[in-house]
């Protein structure tokens, strides 16, 4: 009899401390090594009573970027928008749950030089066309349409990487007048423009 109860009380101790062991909230810890106009490099360490494999989520304007990766590594982040800032969630999981997170904002350089426009393509329903910015990044891309008196301003969609579009619908037959202009962070204007005619 006494026996069973040293097993049970033995038995309450391991369980009670696994329960302490599994319950400590691990440490999450973040240095910058290095940051550019566009990319930044970040190494980060975690306390030992983690999984091996955590998570980082990376917040912008534009979207949402998730993926999982060890939980000690150097991780280098690129294609990032000059002069923007950046939400990082560092998150590591064992029986409980903790992170950290951090602003960064990517620094802005003295840019002159306007944007490039590449693959334009207007027509009486749409205009498409691809933009390059180094280093400033894009502040505004829009086309403005005009017939005589009548004049439509239309802000260009971001789509996907150098990619900006618009949907549109014209009031009436004529031949109108285009201009695609797109601003970059550093102020720097680029321009192209041409006609449509509605038939």
């Amino acid at each position: 009899m006494k026996f069973k109860i040293i097993l049970a009380i033995l038995a309450i101790v391991i369980i009670f401390n696994s329960c302490v062991l599994y319950s400590e909230h691990p440490e999450v810890k973040v240095s910058i090594q290095n940051i550019n106009y566009n990319s930044v490099t970040l190494t980060w360490t975690y306390s030992d009573n983690i999984f091996r494999l955590t998570k980082i989520t990376l917040k912008t304007h534009e979207n949402e970027y998730l993926t999982t990766f060890y939980a000690t590594d150097t991780l280098a982040i690129e294609n990032l928008n000059p002069g923007d800032k950046y939400f990082l969630i560092f998150s590591a999981v064992n029986e409980s749950i903790a992170s950290t997170a951090m602003y960064l904002t990517t620094p802005r350089l003295n840019d002159t030089v306007p944007p490039t426009l590449t693959n334009i393509n207007v027509s009486t329903v749409q205009a498409q066309v691809d933009v390059i910015d180094v280093p400033s990044g894009i502040k505004e891309v829009y086309i403005v349409i005009t017939n005589g008196l009548e004049y439509y301003k239309f802000n260009m969609n971001y789509k996907y990487p150098n990619h900006w579009s618009i949907n549109y619908a014209l009031p009436h037959r004529g031949v109108w007048n285009w201009e695609i202009k797109c601003i970059d962070k550093s102020l720097n204007i680029a321009s192209a423009n041409g006609k449509i005619t509605v038939p």
